[in-house]
């Protein structure tokens, strides 16, 4: 029995602070982690993307944090964090996941595969409307 390529039981996680040009002032940054979990492993996936984002919420405590990218059969329990994608990314199921740590902010929509891919690209559409398209426009009449 051969032994599995070394990329098989390594676990990818990498994480980008954005700091865009508008931002909510209570919201400090935006950091994006991502991540890969290959199939084989269970434990050590959880431990290393928990104690990853751990570092980061000390580091940056008022920060938006989205946790995202292909969790085949590893169920994240993030205590503060809810869960985006709503629908299914590959076949049947929810593989491709995004958490984040502030809850109602966007909803999930399916699009098709890139290219040859066997993996549904999904759109996050922001739940927050500005103020000028929420209000109709008023029409008033001025004699000058």
């Amino acid at each position: 029995m051969s032994s599995p390529p070394p990329y098989a039981t390594m676990i990818l996680n990498y994480s980008i602070k954005c700091r865009p040009f508008w931002l909510p002032r209570e919201l400090s940054c935006v950091l994006i982690v991502g991540v890969y979990c290959p199939p084989s492993n269970d434990i050590t996936a959880i431990d290393t993307i928990t104690g990853h984002i751990d570092q980061l919420e000390r580091k940056h405590p008022n920060a938006v944090i989205l946790v995202l990218g292909n969790f085949n059969h590893v169920a994240m329990k993030l205590k503060t964090y809810t869960q985006m994608v709503t629908c299914s990314t590959r076949a049947n199921r929810t593989v491709e996941k995004c958490y984040r740590n502030i809850r109602n902010a966007y909803t999930s929509k399916k699009l098709r595969p890139l290219g040859v891919s066997d993996h549904h690209l999904i759109q996050l559409i922001p739940t927050y409307v500005q103020r000028c398209k929420r209000i109709n426009p008023t029409i008033t009449k001025s004699r000058l």
